[in-house]
């Protein structure tokens, strides 16, 4: 029975982990600079000309060439502003970051530096949790209205409209009234594309339950009955969590 208990024990802390609402890490020490309604603190006019890139493609080609991967402390994670990036790039001539990094320069080179400044109501950073953690990467939207995902430190360009948890830029945030109320919760992303919103609530924990339903009937290590009401236990502690917030 000790060795039953231990085992459920470790299978109900991997489904908090990976399928209940967590917090970003470092969100504490990003929000606050987002909480004004902008994230001009991050991007920037880095001072060169405003048609110093004609396509979207450029910049992006430059900033793949300037830029070479580094992570951050974990935690917590760290913004680093467009202008600081570039300096970095002018004196060492190369710049170092991770997923945001990447994105924030990007989005300032075609907010401020292509084609004459692009608007700000067709670029912006997106950040969102992906298998493994967080992501960052940029949303354009062009001329003929097609939007396209730009993520730099993978090298990826794709047409697509994914539902992300925040996006910003120099002039907007949203959601600007999770971020002022200090939230930033993410869930699986499969959910969200669900369009019902009670399957959307619903989901996570169900194909949770069903998913090890089948594999403790399989193995049959665990008594079924004992697991099977904890994890309705979480389902709606879940479901709580996501009214709550």
């Amino acid at each position: 029975m000790k060795i039953k208990s231990i085992l459920a024990l470790i299978i109900l802390i991997i489904t908090v982990r990976f399928y209940f609402p967590f917090e970003y890490r470092g969100w504490n020490n990003i929000k606050d600079a987002l909480a004004d309604g902008d994230g001009s603190e991050f991007v920037m006019n880095i001072g060169l000309p405003s048609d110093r890139f004609s396509t979207f493609e450029e910049a992006f080609s430059w900033v793949i060439s300037h830029m070479s991967y580094k992570s951050d402390p974990n935690p917590p994670d760290v913004w680093t502003s467009s202008t600081n990036l570039y300096t970095k790039i002018v004196i060492e001539g190369q710049g170092r970051g991770d997923c945001e990094d990447y994105a924030i320069l990007l989005c300032a080179l075609l907010r401020y530096h292509t084609s004459g400044g692009i608007s700000e109501d067709r670029v912006w950073v997106a950040v969102d949790q992906v298998p493994g953690g967080v992501h960052a990467w940029v949303q354009y939207i062009d001329e003929d209205g097609i939007q396209w995902n730009l993520d730099p430190l993978y090298k990826v360009i794709k047409h697509g409209n994914p539902i992300v948890r925040l996006t910003f830029n120099d002039k907007w945030v949203y959601p600007i009234n999770d971020v002022k109320q200090g939230k930033m919760f993410y869930w699986n992303s499969y959910s969200r594309e669900i369009s019902n919103k009670w399957l959307q609530f619903m989901m996570p924990p169900i194909f949770l339950i069903f998913i090890t339903f089948v594999f403790l009937k399989i193995v049959t290590i665990i008594d079924l009955a004992y697991y099977f009401y904890s994890l309705l236990l979480l389902s709606l502690l879940y479901l709580i969590i996501l009214f709550v917030s």
